[in-house]
């Protein structure tokens, strides 16, 4: 009577420890998202998307114009600069364009701050699939906050696919300030090796005060909110966590419905009923040693 329930109960526990690690990881994940989340709010802004000018972030998936934030567009060649009307007219410049290479200049003005990005690319005619390799020359109020790492510039794109990858900006609203905040990939272009992997992030205040962050791979857990930047902004060529990336695995039967979920959840039954039936048996002891 003494090892009634000790089969399920051994068997539970070798099932909660097969799953145990992963579920602990998941569960620091979710842990940290929601410190973030409290922490900040955090959106991505996208511009010129099929107009040029306009500014938006996204609202539970649904674009919402954004005020606070103007945007230009200047693209430069052999001395003359001018301001595309449309995708038409910018595309009408690249190929004939009389230069060996046109400066694209995207200009974002927020709470009285000037934050300039330019590249270098060569004209022509261009297609979706075209790339090129330029340095972002960044200015913020017309300090050059500039690195010399290239990169992978898409020249037939104007809002955020031309960067996607290498760079992004975000509004970021914490509980007593407002902040932009630029997210640029620093590492080498094409490098998908992780450990390498480095960013910069340069956070602007509303009275102009900028502060440069820089950070690899390896680091960014000293700071979760860093992991949140670079996911808001796709300055990346992988999704990550926080500490781990156990939720950012291709999901499939095996991983994680079977294990660690199913194989977790069935320890904590087994755990559970065998607990249940060495209660009931010890209560039957009782019983018949009372009737005794």
């Amino acid at each position: 009577m003494g090892v009634k329930g000790l089969g399920l109960i051994l068997a539970g526990a070798v099932l909660l420890l097969f799953s145990a690690w992963p579920l602990y990881l998941m569960g620091q994940e979710l842990f940290l998202e929601r410190k973030v989340r409290q922490q900040a709010d955090i959106d991505r802004i996208y511009v010129n998307f099929l107009e040029l000018g306009k500014v938006e972030i996204l609202g539970r998936g649904v674009p919402i114009p954004v005020t606070r934030i103007s945007v230009r567009n200047r693209v430069e060649a052999a001395g003359e600069s001018r301001e595309p009307l449309s995708y038409v007219d910018y595309y009408r410049y690249m190929e004939n364009a009389a230069s060996e290479t046109v400066r694209y200049t995207r200009e974002y003005t927020w709470e009285n701050q000037v934050i300039r990005i330019e590249d270098e690319t060569a004209p022509g005619e261009l297609s979706s699939d075209s790339r090129s390799r330029s340095p972002l020359r960044i200015t913020i109020n017309q300090n050059d906050w500039s690195v010399s790492d290239p990169v992978e510039v898409r020249p037939y794109f104007l809002d955020e696919n031309r960067y996607h990858g290498y760079f992004g900006m975000l509004t970021v609203r914490h509980r007593d300030r407002d902040q932009l905040v630029l997210v640029q990939r620093i590492s080498e272009i094409g490098d998908f090796h992780v450990p390498s992997l480095a960013w910069r992030v340069l956070s602007i205040a509303a009275d102009g005060q900028v502060r440069e962050d820089r950070f690899e791979y390896g680091e960014r857990a000293d700071d979760p909110i860093r992991v949140k930047y670079i996911q808001q902004s796709s300055a990346s060529p992988i999704s990550f966590g926080y500490r781990s990336n156990m939720l950012h695995v291709w999901p499939s039967l095996w991983f994680p419905v079977l294990y660690p979920w199913a194989t977790g959840g069935l320890g904590l039954l087994l755990l559970a009923a065998g607990g249940t039936v060495r209660w009931a048996a010890r209560r039957n002891n009782k019983s018949a040693r009372h009737k005794q």
